[in-house]
């Protein structure tokens, strides 16, 4: 009886994180759209201040651009989640919000 209590609670751990990626996986896939919108939107306009520049400036500003949206995007002290349990419909709320995207 424990083995089979045990299997059902892994399953139904498993069924949630699932269900928390379907409802999570559109509203993050437009974040990242929107996240390497700003950065193309961002590097245009640093390009154009530097003027004439040979591409290899251009690729280094280009990576630099990168490496500084990876740091952004990645902050040290977010602390990891504790559990896949729970609804993401406030989080995706706060996220909406933040970003300004309308469904």
């Amino acid at each position: 009886m424990a083995e089979s209590m045990h299997i059902v609670e892994e399953e139904t751990a498993r069924f949630e994180a699932d269900l928390n990626h379907r409802i999570t996986g559109p509203t993050i896939q437009r974040l990242k759209q929107h996240a390497d919108e700003l950065k193309s939107d961002e590097l245009r306009r640093l390009l154009n201040k530097l003027g004439e520049i040979d591409g290899r400036t251009r690729e280094k500003s280009s990576d630099l651009r990168e490496a500084r949206q990876q740091t952004a995007a990645s902050p040290a002290g977010i602390p990891p989640r504790r559990s896949q349990r729970g609804s993401p419909h406030r989080l995706l709320d706060a996220l909406r919000h933040l970003f300004q995207i309308n469904d």
